[in-house]
């Protein structure tokens, strides 16, 4: 079987970035990795770390607008929160339904967008 992760060797070394706090030396992050026996699971330990690394570990959210700091700190830190969430919930088998779509439910009684809100 083909795997989008496994098949990549540099998401391997993406996952080792993530992770490498967590292990003595590459070769202890390579011995647990080699420890992982389904394919299955192997790729997705590989997307998750991967996302990880992007979007929490280094991610930072720039913004261009005059008298800004290119990189605003509670802006990427909230984001990565996010980030965090959406890859947690990407890992769950449970059945859900994306935030937008919760938001918008009529039993909720929110109505979205905001009356008068203009983005």
């Amino acid at each position: 079987m083909k795997y989008k992760y496994c098949d990549v060797p540099e998401y391997l070394d993406d996952a080792y970035r993530a992770l490498k706090e967590n292990f003595k030396d590459y070769e202890e992050f390579e011995g647990f990795y080699s420890g992982i026996q389904d394919g299955k699971t192997r790729d997705e330990f590989l997307r998750v770390s991967s996302s990880y690394l992007f979007f929490v570990k280094n991610g930072q959210w720039h913004v261009e607008v005059p008298r800004s700091d290119p990189v605003i700190d509670y802006f990427s830190n909230s984001f990565k929160l996010v980030a965090i969430l959406a890859i947690i919930e990407g890992m769950s088998a449970e059945k859900h339904i994306d935030f937008f779509e919760w938001l918008v439910k009529k039993q909720n009684r929110i109505p979205f967008p905001k009356d008068g809100l203009q983005i």
